[in-house]
């Protein structure tokens, strides 16, 4: 759920859109919103793509410039790599849901679906866990903890950028990340309830039939 989320996110042009717009990048970077969406495009296309170096060329007061400075375009490189792992991580943990659901409860039903159902519910309790504390890092200390996500994930500090001269961190200020964060955190929610809303619908109804099949049963003894 958490690795659908992020990937979500950062496929989505609205969410670049969205920093453009609250954090008047335009001003500060002297790019036009329209160059600055068109970047942010590429950006997501970089991510999707083969190509190992993002490339992209904006104009500047009417001067075409690279966006990002080589630290920056570095950086972009040990990004991709993390969202790479992301996508996988994603692709792989999809793939064997799929697979377990299909292979144990629907194909040999070596199980109730009433398991999968209880299965399903104690991983959203599991993944609300998880959001709560990151939520309660976000909100008591999102500076210290951003910064320390960081130098935990990236083998250098080529993360560590000038808002008064690198593109990327005026284009993605630390405040859209915590609402970032806050974002994915929401999408998340939305799955939990989704499954957990699923699974305790199931076993309701299979409660119900339990119940209907006791009765009838003992109206059959009793008859």
């Amino acid at each position: 759920m958490i690795t659908s989320a992020v990937r979500f996110a950062t496929n989505e042009s609205e969410v670049y859109y969205y920093s453009i717009s609250t954090f008047d990048v335009q001003q500060t970077t002297g790019i036009s919103e329209d160059e600055l969406r068109r970047a942010s495009r590429e950006i997501i296309a970089y991510f999707n793509s083969e190509d190992p170096a993002v490339n992209i060329v904006v104009d500047v007061r009417g001067q075409e410039e690279q966006l990002f400075s080589p630290r920056e375009v570095r950086h972009m490189e040990d990004v991709k790599t993390l969202m790479n792992l992301v996508f996988l991580v994603q692709e792989v943990s999809l793939a064997y849901v799929l697979l377990y659901v299909v292979g144990v409860f629907v194909w040999s039903s070596e199980s109730s679906l009433r398991s999968l159902a209880n299965q399903a519910l104690t991983a959203c309790a599991l993944t609300a866990g998880l959001l709560v504390t990151i939520g309660l890092l976000a909100v008591t200390g999102f500076d210290s903890s951003w910064e320390g996500f960081h130098k935990l994930i990236f083998a250098n500090d080529l993360w560590d950028l000038d808002p008064d001269r690198d593109r990327l961190i005026q284009m993605f200020p630390e405040e859209f990340w915590f609402r970032a964060v806050i974002f994915v955190g929401g999408i998340v929610v939305v799955e939990v309830a989704v499954i957990a809303c699923m699974a305790l619908a199931y076993n309701g109804l299979a409660r119900r039939r339990e119940v209907r099949r006791r009765l009838e049963l003992e109206m059959q003894l009793e008859g």
